[in-house]
């Protein structure tokens, strides 16, 4: 079920950056994909990789709506959810799927509009098999738009 919800999503995200711009970045939360940065409403795929013992990897997606849509800063608020997959069964996590409501700030120091900051916090409600939780989270991102069509 979570890999068809998963894929799900996948599909729609695909849709939707086909009919916009897209920006490719890295961050202390793995790689991101962004897209319609001029846009109120916008999505933001992230996928984290962890390798140890195991390989665990954490896809992402999110839903942002845009408060403020200047020509230099960015604050949004959104919706998302992501998920702990490919954990070898005695990790605590390897059924957790998590809900989030981040907070952000996308900064473009330059005038072209292709490269951005970005800080977002955010609340994440944790549900797994051990336990449930509520934690905060927080990103930091370097994000490079691609040119526009």
């Amino acid at each position: 079920m979570k890999k068809l919800v998963f894929l799900a999503l996948l599909l729609f995200a695909s849709c939707t950056f086909t009919f916009s711009q897209i920006g490719l970045g890295v961050g202390s939360s793995g790689f991101n994909l962004k897209t319609s940065p001029d846009k109120n409403l916008g999505l933001i795929f992230r996928t984290n990789f962890r390798i140890g013992n195991d390989i665990l990897v954490i896809p992402e997606i999110n839903g942002i709506k845009r408060l403020v849509n200047e020509d230099k800063a960015k604050l949004y608020l959104g919706v998302g959810v992501g998920s702990y997959i490919l954990a070898d069964q005695s990790f605590d996590r390897f059924n957790t799927v998590y809900i989030k409501v981040p907070v952000g700030i996308e900064y473009f120091p330059f005038e072209s509009k292709r490269f951005s900051l970005t800080a977002e916090t955010g609340l994440g409600y944790f549900n797994s098999e051990a336990e449930n939780s509520l934690n905060f989270m927080s990103l930091l991102e370097l994000t490079f738009y691609l040119q526009k069509k």
